[in-house]
């Protein structure tokens, strides 16, 4: 099977982490003998990112692909392209990770330093809410005129119930089904050191911009429990204007997978409180580590998380710190595994 896979953007050597996720599942289908050449919309001349062929829309021949894996699919190039070179297509499984599905005002918590009561704000979101109606349209209207050659993947139960209640109804004629984003091998491959001493309390990986991160609720713990010590990793804004705690110690930077383990096992606890999210990737990756896991009481996280021991649910408008258990044992859960995901959805994209 010759797989296309559409994604907006893909890792450079200068930008990694862009759209990350699609990178795992690529490499993950290459392991498993599937031939596979990821075209990307932002790119201009074909490289190659860790073995993966990635081409521009203009060297790509859709006919040469048995089939096609849209992700994140937008209507100013996804939908553009499948419908120009309709005749040929074969079949596209589309994956839904959140924005591309959803009406973002309705969902969105907004920025912390963005006053949206000014024009040019007011503005933008009646303009992003315009596009929001008419993508969610059009998404519907391709969904149905090419059912025959179109099935659907969900990274959660809440991502599909969102999907409905913003595209509409999922015809009778398309296939659909859940599968969540795997968690990085390291891991599954590895587990959180509970034996071994413990500089901080709670570790948090939160973008410092946009409140659907959470960070004033973590900054907001570490004030209401200034004995306990709080490691902070990520980019942004947010201590622009706001006052960091002396008892958070901020890391201004980004982490890569491999090092993710030594700052987890550096803390008796992680603290990922969320306002939004379709699955929340890095809490589930931390609950397969086996590190003791704080997140939000939001439907979704119970979702994903559950099966997982040492998880606690916070109440993001009243947090408060639950009690942990002494000496928790390491349980692992291996249900985020890339190898046993990237077959599940071989197998639906190669089905029908």
């Amino acid at each position: 099977m010759k797989v296309l896979v559409l994604a907006q953007a893909y890792p450079t050597g200068k930008n990694p982490y862009q759209m990350m996720y699609v990178h795992a599942r690529v490499l993950e289908y290459i392991r498993q003998s599937v031939g596979v050449t990821v075209m990307s919309f932002s790119c201009k001349e074909s490289y190659d990112f860790e073995g993966v062929n990635v081409i521009p829309e203009s060297y790509c021949d859709i006919s040469q692909y048995d089939r096609v894996v849209s992700h994140a699919p937008n209507i100013r190039n996804h939908l553009r392209y499948l419908v120009a070179n309709r005749k040929q297509l074969n079949r596209v499984t589309f994956f839904f990770h959140g924005h591309e599905a959803l009406i973002k005002s309705r969902y969105y918590p907004g920025e912390y330093n963005n006053p949206k009561s000014t024009f040019n704000s007011v503005f933008k979101q009646g303009l992003d809410y315009g596009y929001d109606l008419t993508k969610l349209l059009l998404l519907r209207a391709f969904i149905r005129v090419f059912s025959s050659k179109v099935n659907l993947v969900f990274v959660s139960e809440w991502m599909k119930k969102h999907f409905e209640l913003n595209v509409g109804e999922i015809p009778p004629s398309v296939d659909s089904v859940v599968i969540p984003n795997s968690a990085n091998a390291i891991f599954i491959q590895g587990a959180w050191d509970s034996s071994s001493e413990k500089k901080y309390d709670f570790v948090s990986i939160r973008p410092l911009s946009g409140r659907k991160y959470a960070v004033d609720v973590i900054c907001q713990l570490a004030l209401d429990n200034p004995e306990k010590s709080f490691l902070l990793y990520g980019k942004g804004d947010y201590f622009d204007c706001h006052t960091q705690p002396v008892n958070v110690e901020w890391n201004n930077g980004f982490l890569q997978p491999s090092e993710i383990p030594r700052v987890l096992d550096s803390a008796s606890a992680a603290l990922m409180p969320t306002r939004l999210d379709a699955q929340g990737v890095m809490m589930c990756e931390m609950a397969s580590y086996g590190i003791p896991l704080i997140t939000s009481e939001l439907d979704v996280c119970h979702e994903v998380l559950q099966g997982f021991e040492e998880v606690y649910f916070i109440d993001n408008d009243k947090p408060v710190l639950p009690v942990l258990t002494q000496s928790p044992q390491v349980v692992k859960n291996n249900v985020y595994s890339p190898v046993s995901l990237a077959k599940r959805e071989l197998d639906f994209i190669a089905g029908g």
